[in-house]
């Protein structure tokens, strides 16, 4: 995950082609908070699994 939201788009292109090449997903700029498959990542709230998945912007 990529917390800071101060990254070029020059910057943030070359780090998710890296993460793409060692078969990992990097989510962000400025973000902090998520859950897949039921496992929170950094921080994330207590919810129950059910059938809707939601994606959001920051502020969650």
């Amino acid at each position: 995950m990529l917390f800071s939201d101060n990254v070029t788009v020059e910057d943030e292109l070359c780090l998710k082609k890296l993460a793409v090449e060692k078969g990992l997903l990097m989510m962000g700029p400025d973000c902090g908070t998520a859950i897949i498959n039921g496992v929170p990542l950094c921080f994330a709230n207590a919810v129950r699994c059910g059938r809707i998945g939601l994606v959001g912007a920051s502020g969650t």
